[in-house]
């Protein structure tokens, strides 16, 4: 007996019901990409916080040596600088407190945020390299023309053994 071929409705189902699983299919694996980007960045995220945590409990001395610690390795000398423009105003404003005497707030605070900056650059190449410390800072201020402000600041990345007890 010959078997008899299903009716066009019944292919007519078929195929949407092949459209419908299909198209469930495409969002569940989207929904999947989705899921897996937003866990990727989650984690991503965690790891730069950590990096960042890491790097700003960074042992940093002018000294050769912290108490109570053993340096493991000496991994190298390193070193950072920044040049800053101070504008106009406060290049004004320096000059006035030059001829008075009196300090330039406008010029201080250009100096501490590029001590800041070239500080947290420097902890950020010793990490990179492996090191848990910085011994022998050395800050360096020059200022270039009257209005633009260089530090550089260098030492030595070390590498510490944990703390005597």
């Amino acid at each position: 007996m010959a078997q008899k071929s299903p009716g066009p409705v019944v292919a007519w189902m078929k195929l949407i019901l092949d459209a419908v699983l299909a198209e469930q299919a495409d969002a569940a694996v989207a929904e999947a990409q989705k899921q897996a980007e937003q866990e990727q960045a989650e984690s991503m995220a965690r790891l730069a916080a950590e990096r960042m945590a890491a790097i700003e409990q960074f042992m940093v001395t002018s000294g050769f040596n912290f108490e109570g610690y053993t340096i493991a390795e000496y991994i190298g000398f390193i070193s950072e600088e920044t040049v800053l423009g101070m504008g106009l105003f406060r290049a004004v404003a320096a000059d006035i407190s030059n001829l008075t005497g009196l300090e330039s707030k406008g010029l201080r605070t250009k100096l501490l945020q590029a001590k800041r900056f070239v500080m947290d650059r420097l902890r950020t190449t010793a990490f990179d390299m492996g090191a848990n410390a910085i011994i022998g800072i050395d800050l360096d201020y020059t200022m270039f023309g009257d209005s633009l402000v260089g530090v550089i600041a260098s030492g030595t990345a070390v590498r510490l053994k944990d703390p005597i007890t």
